[in-house]
């Protein structure tokens, strides 16, 4: 049974393939700096993912009262996740 599901799943991915990078980078993309906005942008991403979300997913083990505010507190920080739960019909 395993072994036909992974037969499936190698049949699906054989018609997939990657596109060629014919564009080619001028000096000056080539050379440019990192903007300070993607470094802070990276730190927060680190923060949040490795450090408050593991920490809330502990405190929910542990049942803590601290877990709901933590990870709520937590998605109005990250950027990527609050677009993702934008309200719905006036639903949060």
């Amino acid at each position: 049974m395993a072994a036909s599901i992974a037969f499936l799943l190698l049949l699906e991915a054989l018609p997939i393939s990657a596109h060629t990078h014919t564009a080619k980078l001028t000096e000056q993309e080539l050379n440019a700096p990192v903007d300070s906005i993607l470094w802070i942008h990276m730190a927060l991403q680190v923060l949040i993912w490795g450090v408050v979300f593991p920490t809330g997913m502990v405190l929910g083990i542990t049942r803590s009262r601290w877990h709901v505010p933590l990870q709520v507190s937590t998605v109005h920080k990250n950027p990527s996740l609050s677009q993702v739960m934008t309200p719905i019909n006036g639903i949060v």
